[in-house]
């Protein structure tokens, strides 16, 4: 991601906090997931450490894991 799509992102994210309204953000477990959230509207999407980790059996803080781990 360019530094210019991060800055971007970062801004619509601050802008929703200082909103008007209140804002619900689910918190995804994997991409599906994620994405489902995404179609049904949701701005922002968090995301759990522990829940990423145990999608492909992993444990959170134990076993590394990145972006491009299978």
């Amino acid at each position: 991601m360019s530094d210019t799509a991060a800055q971007r992102r970062y801004e619509q994210f601050v802008e929703v906090h200082r909103g008007p309204d209140t804002f619900i953000m689910p918190d995804a477990w994997d991409v599906p997931s994620a994405l489902l959230f995404k179609e049904a509207g949701f701005k922002p999407i968090a995301t759990s450490s522990a829940a990423f980790a145990a999608t492909p059996g992993r444990l959170d803080g134990i076993h590394a894991i990145s972006r491009d781990a299978p």
